[in-house]
C-alpha cells in the first residue's frame, strides 16, 4: 500500500494546528464532555521540547478486517511511550486515509492521551493497573473479604488461579459452564445478594477514598464535614489543573466555563477543593476568595462546599471538583 508522509513530527503538527480547530473533532469521540483534558494535555504538549536523538513513526491507518463494515481509522505507535519521544516521531498517513490535518492532530491528541492526560498521570494509571494495592478503608477490607469467600467457597478448584478472587475463565464463559440455569433458587438468591453488597461496597469504598483525600491532615476541611457524601443518589468527579503556573486559577476557571460540557442542571450541590503542592508558595487569600465568588456564580448551587490543602507530590495547582445529586 501507498504510504504518504506529512513532512512535520508530531510537536510541528500541534505547532500548526491550534486547539480550538480540534475541538469539533475530539467531539466525536468517546468521553468528550471533559475536553478540558485535552486542553490540559495539548498545552503541555506545546509546552515540552520533543527529544532530539529519537527517532519514530505515527501511523494513521484503516484498521479492522477489509470485508467488515465496522472499520476505523487508527493512530499507532503513539500511546505508552514518553511524550517526549512521541513528540519527535514523524506522522506517517495511509494512502487510503483521507483525512484534514486537524483530524490527524485530534486523533494523535485522543490516542497520546489514552492512559492519562499527563505523563503523573498516566505513570498513576498504569501502576494502579499493575500493582495490586492493600486495602485502604473499612470497605475496601470488606470487599476483598467478600471476593475471597466466593473464591473459596464457590469457585470450583479446577477453575481457580493462583491469585484469589480471579478465575482462569472470564465470567461469561463460567456461567455457560455453570451458570443461573442449573442454579436453584437458593443460590440465585445468594448470588444476587452478593452482587448488591459487592455494588454497595465498591461504591462505599470509592466514595470513602475521596473523602479520606480531602479531610486529609492539613485541608481546610475538618474529618466528618464530608460523610453526607455517603448517601447522595449520584456523583461525579472532575480534576482540573492549573496548567498555566503563571495564572493557574484563570486557566481552571476557564476550563470550567469553556471546556466542561455538561448539564449543571443534574446536580444540586458541589464540592471544590483547591490543592496547592506544599512546597509552592502559597495563594494570596485574595485570589482564593474571588475564585469561590467566580464558582458561585458558575455553579450557581444553594449547597456549595468550598476547602484548600496543601498536597505533599506535584508541581500544579489543582481543584476537585465533585458534583452532587442529593436524594
Amino acid at each position: 500500500m501507498l504510504i504518504k508522509l506529512y513532512i512535520m513530527n508530531l510537536k510541528e503538527l500541534f505547532t500548526r494546528v491550534g486547539f480550538e480547530a480540534l475541538l469539533p473533532h475530539l467531539r466525536v469521540e468517546p468521553e468528550t464532555a471533559a475536553l478540558y483534558g485535552y486542553r490540559e494535555a495539548y498545552d503541555r504538549l506545546a509546552a515540552m521540547q520533543p527529544n532530539p536523538d529519537y527517532q519514530g513513526e505515527v501511523r494513521v491507518e484503516w484498521s479492522g478486517d477489509e470485508q467488515d463494515e465496522g472499520r476505523w481509522i487508527g493512530v499507532h505507535h503513539l500511546a505508552g511511550d514518553y511524550w517526549e519521544n512521541d513528540l519527535a516521531k514523524k506522522i506517517v498517513v495511509a494512502d487510503d486515509v483521507h483525512l484534514s490535518i486537524e483530524e490527524v492532530a485530534a486523533k494523535c491528541l485522543w490516542e497520546i492521551t489514552f492512559y492519562g492526560f499527563s505523563p503523573r498521570e498516566i505513570t498513576q494509571n498504569v501502576r494502579s493497573m499493575c500493582d495490586e494495592k492493600p486495602p485502604a478503608n473499612v470497605y475496601e477490607v470488606a470487599l476483598e473479604r467478600l471476593e475471597e469467600s466466593i473464591w473459596r467457597h464457590q469457585t470450583p478448584r479446577r477453575l481457580r488461579s493462583k491469585r484469589k478472587g480471579y478465575t482462569l475463565f472470564d465470567k461469561a464463559y463460567f456461567r455457560k459452564c455453570f451458570g443461573e440455569s442449573r442454579m436453584n433458587r437458593s443460590k440465585r438468591k445468594r448470588e444476587y445478594r452478593q452482587k448488591q453488597r459487592s455494588e454497595f461496597l465498591e461504591k462505599s469504598a470509592r466514595r470513602q477514598r475521596v473523602i479520606d483525600e480531602l479531610t486529609a491532615p492539613g485541608s481546610s476541611l475538618p474529618p466528618g464535614s464530608l460523610d453526607f457524601l455517603y448517601g447522595v443518589k449520584q456523583g461525579v468527579r472532575y480534576d482540573f489543573c492549573g496548567v498555566d503556573a503563571a495564572r493557574p486559577l484563570d486557566y481552571i476557571r476557564e476550563s470550567m466555563t469553556r471546556y466542561l460540557e455538561i448539564d449543571r442542571a443534574k446536580f444540586d450541590n458541589a464540592v471544590i477543593v483547591l490543592q496547592q503542592p506544599a512546597s509552592a508558595v502559597p495563594l494570596p487569600v485574595e485570589e482564593i476568595e474571588r475564585f469561590e465568588a467566580d464558582m458561585r456564580r458558575h455553579w450557581g448551587y444553594a449547597d456549595m462546599r468550598f476547602g484548600w490543602q496543601p498536597v505533599p507530590v506535584g508541581d500544579e495547582i489543582r481543584a476537585v471538583v465533585l458534583l452532587n445529586k442529593m436524594k
